[in-house]
């Protein structure tokens, strides 16, 4: 008798963590695909880029349970990485300063097309600004790469408290919150452009016809 009840004890103990455990998956999927609906949606609704931008990094957190993420855009000379979004970030961690390239082979690895995942911080010499990432509690991210029709345009990051945080997984899914959120970045660099361009030709106008 105590020989059955150790063995339904242990089998339902069993039943237990495994239907613990596919829920938790359940919940992560269905989380994960709410933030590519959440995506999608923001990104085919708004041309302002400040919106698109917020948009991506919140849905990016919020999707892999984390609560912080960034984005960094590639400057003109495409050299330097600034900060354009963050979601839970201090506003001291993202005054840190700009990322170059020249001194940031985790970022510049990103760029050439492949996700990077940390799995420790303290053991990875490619980051440029360790010691504030420990100030922010950071130990573990995931880093990939925005890339646009023409190449890339910057990078999208999810930072986490724990080490060894990031699967494979969650680095591919990141990737497709990126590809969707490079096609809205694209349109609504096109068409803030297009609205300076209008504003400088109604101001030249208006400066020949005061001369006039």
């Amino acid at each position: 008798i105590t020989a059955q009840i150790v063995f339904f004890a242990a089998a339902a103990f069993a039943t237990v963590t495994l239907a613990t455990s596919i829920m938790g998956q359940l919940q992560r999927r269905e989380r994960q695909i709410s933030a590519l609906f959440q995506t999608t949606r923001a990104v085919s609704s708004s041309l302002s880029l400040n919106e698109v931008l917020n948009h991506l990094t919140r849905n990016a957190a919020l999707a892999l349970s984390t609560g912080h993420s960034s984005i960094r855009l590639l400057d003109e000379a495409g050299e330097t990485l600034n900060l354009a979004a963050a979601f839970g970030l201090s506003k001291a961690y993202q005054e840190k300063g700009p990322v170059d390239l020249t001194h940031n082979p985790l970022a510049k690895e990103a760029l050439s097309g492949r996700p990077v995942i940390v799995n420790d911080v303290t053991d990875d010499a490619r980051l440029q600004y360790t010691r504030q990432v420990l100030d922010e509690g950071i130990h573990s991210l995931v880093v990939v790469p925005i890339i646009g029709r023409t190449g890339p345009l910057g990078v999208l990051r999810v930072y986490a408290g724990q080490t060894r945080r990031f699967s494979d997984a969650d680095a591919q899914f990141v990737m497709t919150i990126a590809r969707q959120g490079a096609v809205a970045i694209e349109n609504a660099m096109a068409h803030e452009a297009l609205q300076r361009a209008e504003s400088e030709r109604v101001f030249a106008h208006l400066h020949r016809a005061a001369d006039d």
